[in-house]
């Protein structure tokens, strides 16, 4: 009999030795795989229409429920030109390389952090905005074949893996993983591509990588690029009162609206509208700014003046040419014409070369659809635009 009870109380310690030793779920969330489906919830709603079982639509993969995301500390950034606020990783702060460029948003990070190359490090917002040539709808733009032109799927081995319906921004939006080649040995990552609609065929693009072979770090920020899709949000800017920007290294100023946006990449600026400022399409919107060092073209601007040299300057045959003065500068205004047949329209590309001096020049360059009256607002207020540039070091 003491044999027996020894025996069990032997058995009841081991058993609760196991028990100690075994510790609760974490309550870290760990990013899902590519072949889940984050933050998503059920926002199909059954057709009943009598072709929607006769329509030749791709399959789209059921949702999941969302994981459960941790509470991470953030700071705010916001893209004025696409109108887009973000929150960040607060670990992102002092790492992050950002470029806005004409409807292009890009957040690098260093691939050592994650062990990954360094070009793989990518978070990309794009401002999808060609009805003309992806469709007038949501549904248009979406289809199978708009979607690889969308995201440059070239090779043989760069497909759709699944598409999914989900809400970002409390719109309608479609994620859609897919496979793209990211190297010249043919190495291939696994991405993630949410498409959100915001209306009339346009829609936001974002687009981060979440799988690449020999990379486990890419987990970590294919979760943390999740949490800022997710906290995307939109917000306006109606100000348009005039703002001067100045750029004293080079030695020009000028004015632009305030609800425009300006940078600058090596020796060419950029003025664009946010989108939505005007009803045409976003990538016919803005001005560049360039500048051409003396002796380029000729030593004057009468050495300039000469047909073949402003065809080169124009890119075009015979531009029509029209002498001006802008402030105190002399300038000279070229016109060319272009077919857009996909879009329907004539598109009328306009130069505005600055005599700077000595040969040098800035020269603006815009664009508009001739005889639409929807660009009738943008060519007056880029037209008022550059009429206020000055030379500040002549």
């Amino acid at each position: 009999m003491k044999k027996f009870i020894t025996t069990v109380l032997i058995l009841a310690l081991i058993s609760f030795a196991a028990c100690a030793k075994k510790t609760n779920p974490s309550d870290n969330w760990s990013p899902v795989s590519s072949s889940k489906t984050p933050v998503v919830a059920d926002t199909t709603t059954p057709d009943t229409s009598p072709s929607a079982s006769d329509a030749e639509t791709p399959d789209i993969a059921d949702t999941t429920a969302a994981p459960t995301m941790p509470a991470t500390e953030t700071f705010s950034y916001e893209a004025n030109e696409m109108r887009l606020k973000f929150e960040l990783p607060l670990t992102w702060k002092d790492k992050i390389q950002i470029r806005e460029d004409s409807g292009l948003f890009i957040v690098y990070l260093p691939g050592q952090d994650y062990g990954v190359p360094e070009k793989e490090i990518h978070l990309i917002v794009k401002y999808i905005d060609d009805p003309g040539f992806f469709g007038d709808t949501f549904d248009k733009t979406t289809s199978e074949e708009n979607i690889k032109t969308i995201l440059s799927l070239l090779y043989e081995e760069e497909k759709i893996v699944e598409k999914n319906p989900v809400k970002i921004m409390d719109r309608d939006a479609l994620l859609v993983t897919y496979s793209k080649v990211v190297s010249e040995e043919g190495k291939v990552a696994t991405k993630r591509c949410y498409l959100i609609d915001d209306d009339k065929g346009r829609c936001y693009m974002a687009s981060f990588p979440v799988e690449l072979e020999g990379s486990k770090g890419i987990d970590t920020f294919a979760g943390e690029a999740q949490q800022v899709v997710e906290s995307m949000s939109s917000f306006a800017l109606t100000d348009s009162t005039p703002i001067t920007f100045e750029d004293k290294e080079s030695g020009f100023t000028f004015e632009y609206p305030g609800n425009w946006h300006t940078y600058k990449t090596d020796m060419l600026w950029k003025i664009t509208p946010t989108v939505h400022t005007y009803d045409f399409p976003f990538i016919y919107a803005g001005i560049s700014l360039s500048y051409t060092p003396p002796g380029t073209f000729g030593n004057s601007l009468e050495e300039i003046n000469w047909a073949p040299i402003l065809e080169t300057i124009a890119e075009a045959p015979k531009p029509q040419v029209e002498s001006v003065k802008i402030g105190d500068a002399q300038a000279l205004i070229l016109r060319t014409e272009q077919e857009i047949p996909r879009n329907a329209l004539t598109l009328v590309r306009t130069k505005v070369l600055i005599d700077a001096g000595k040969g040098s020049f800035y020269l603006f360059g815009y664009e508009y659809a001739k005889d639409n009256q929807a660009y009738e607002p943008f060519r007056a207020e880029v037209e008022k635009m550059i009429q206020t540039f000055r030379l500040t070091n002549p």
